[in-house]
Parts: C-alpha cells; structure tokens; sequence
C-alpha cells in the first residue's frame, strides 16, 4: 500500500524533521563499501559461532569504514590489524551481557580504534577536513545565491 502510493514499501514514511533528518539512520544502514559483505560475515560469525552479545547493528557506517581500511591496509602492508580488531572485541565482549553496556555502537567502535590508535585518528581527521570542506563550499555556494540576481 505504501509503495503504491509513492511511500516506502513497508508503510507510509513517518515525517522527519526537514532536510533529510528522518533518514539518516537508513543512510547508515545502507552505508557500503566495496568490502561490506565481507565484514558482515565476519561478524555474523563471530555473533554465531563465538556466541558473542554483539549484533550486526552495533557496527555503524563508522565501524564498517574503519574496518574496511584496517582490512586494505592490511592487504598493502601484511599486517593483520583487521584480524585484531576482531579478536578484541571477541576478547572483550564474550563475558559482557547486552545490558553491561550501554551503548553497544559507541563501545564497539572504540574497541576497533583500539587496534590502532594513529590510525583512526588519521581517518578522523580526513573525515572532518572533508565535511568542512563541503561545509564552506555550501556556504559559499548559499552566500552567492543570497547577494546574486538582486542589482537592479
């Protein structure tokens, strides 16, 4: 019914609150890489076989984007930092139940940056100096439109 009526399959979309707000945790959901199926097999296992508390939501946009640069680097280099991501976080949930953490998105994540330090912080940085980067040519962009067409 709600496809039909150009709603999201599942039901009329609930209304957010303006541009784009009501998305954005679909937009991290459906965040890929190249590499994504691949990490979520790894943790599929590790929640099957390992009988770990985590769940494939704990593992945000972030977390797979850390951990799919960790895995590339890895192939280019031979370290194996993907590899101890895991184990650590194999290593440090397998006796914590879902309710000794608060809040699992944040905890996994930091477990991941764990690994290696300087390198998430290098992420990071690119990260912020993209955003602002989009930040100021937006403003530009509105800046122009606010001062163009009005001279009479």
């Amino acid at each position: 019914e709600g496809a039909e009526k150009g709603g999201w399959p599942d039901g009329p979309r609930e209304k957010g609150k303006g541009k784009g707000k009501g998305r954005q945790q679909d937009r991290q959901m459906n965040y890929t890489t190249g590499r994504r199926p691949e990490i979520k097999a790894k943790i599929e296992k590790l929640m099957t076989e390992d009988d770990l508390p985590i769940q494939l939501e704990d593992f945000d946009a972030h977390a797979f984007r850390l951990l799919s640069k960790l895995l590339q680097r890895d192939e280019e280099t031979g370290s194996d930092k993907y590899e101890q991501a895991f184990q650590l976080i194999a290593d440090t949930t397998h006796a914590k139940g879902r309710a000794d953490v608060e809040n699992w998105r944040a905890f996994v994540f930091k477990l991941i940056t764990k690994v290696d330090p300087e390198f998430a912080a290098q992420l990071k940085d690119k990260d912020m100096a993209r955003k602002e980067h989009k930040r100021a040519a937006h403003k530009e962009k509105k800046e122009g439109e606010d001062h163009g067409g009005d001279d009479d």
